[in-house]
């Protein structure tokens, strides 16, 4: 197995531990108690419990009760929180650019729009955010006129993404456009697909050239008898398309990885089913690879990527956290 991503897989593994017994009254402990450990670990660093509960009151004492930021999004918030400089400054920060999006979309209010929210602060801050959620309303504006019922508020996370990047704004829409045509055909889940076509995007290949990478990845893990979960996994695999690595050697890395992840606390068969433990692995991959420039294309730089792992380690966190609640409401 690959030391460095047995590394990551150890830390994300620590980290998990260490936060789960801060999680008790969360939607779904484990869920956000990995999310957590990955996000920490994307930064190479270790979970401090006691920094998390430090920043879940904060957020409290600077959030209405039924805000947003203290629902779904609390944790995903907290945890960014702790890797701060100045935690209550950050969540104060991400809470005024909230509310500028909530003037434009008051009926709109969601995880979603938190994620957002935490994009556009950490590009250029509260002063710089008009810029950026201009850029962000006009993508968004232009890929709803072409897929009205694709496009929902389920993608600011990711748009916000690349609002924030330097991507050319006249090629965005075409770039997700020629990707998500080229690749439709993988998942009855358009959305997953769409949501896939969003990472491709900021690939310089072919759209073919990117097909045929993910349906190598599939076939690939699928070979392996570590086959991914099409619905959170795709975005995944789209992100994977960013590295400078042969698709042979990510699948066995990721074959390896999510076997390694196999009986480990927060992995069991009871709190992640073997496709999203591949979904997992894949991530733990990503972010291995994506902390050295030279692991990336030309496209993107290490900054970019490691935004990438966050933006799908938050959106697979609030699908996996959502389901659980609607589960749990209709017994």
């Amino acid at each position: 197995m690959n030391e460095n991503v047995k590394n990551t897989c150890d830390l994300i593994l620590a980290n998990r531990e260490a936060l789960e017994k801060k999680m008790t009254w969360e939607a779904d402990p484990n869920a956000y108690a990995l999310m957590a450990g990955f996000l920490i670990a994307a930064k190479g660093i270790h979970a401090d419990p006691d920094k998390y509960q430090v920043c879940k009151d904060i957020i409290k004492k600077n959030a209405g009760i039924f805000s947003e930021m203290r629902g779904l999004a609390g944790a995903v918030v907290a945890a960014k929180m702790m890797m701060a400089d100045d935690p209550e400054a950050y969540v104060k920060g991400v809470i005024e650019v909230y509310n500028k999006l909530g003037k434009i979309h008051k009926l709109m209010c969601s995880p979603y729009m938190v994620m957002a929210a935490m994009n556009i602060f950490e590009h250029n801050g509260v002063d710089g955010a008009d810029v950026d959620i201009e850029r962000l309303e006009s993508i968004f504006n232009e890929l709803q006129k072409k897929h009205p019922l694709l496009v929902s508020d389920a993608d600011r996370g990711y748009l916000s993404m690349i609002a924030t990047s330097e991507m050319d704004a006249s090629e965005i829409s075409q770039r997700i456009e020629d990707a998500y045509e080229a690749c439709k055909k993988m998942s009855i889940d358009k959305g997953a697909v769409y949501s896939m076509a969003q990472m491709l995007a900021f690939s310089d290949k072919t759209a073919e050239e990117k097909m045929n990478f993910v349906d190598g990845m599939i076939k690939g893990l699928d070979a392996s008898g570590t086959p991914i979960d099409k619905r959170q996994g795709l975005a995944v695999l789209g992100a994977l398309s960013l590295l400078d690595i042969p698709k042979e050697q990510l699948v066995s890395d990721i074959a390896d990885a999510c076997n390694y992840l196999d009986g480990k606390n927060g992995f069991k068969w009871y709190d992640e089913g073997k496709r999203m433990r591949t979904v997992y692995a894949a991530l733990a991959v990503f972010l291995t690879y994506a902390k050295d420039n030279a692991s990336l294309g030309s496209a993107i730089s290490s900054n970019i990527a490691m935004t990438i792992a966050e933006e799908i380690i938050l959106l697979i966190i609030i699908i996996s956290v959502s389901t659980t609640v609607t589960i749990a409401a209709s017994h």
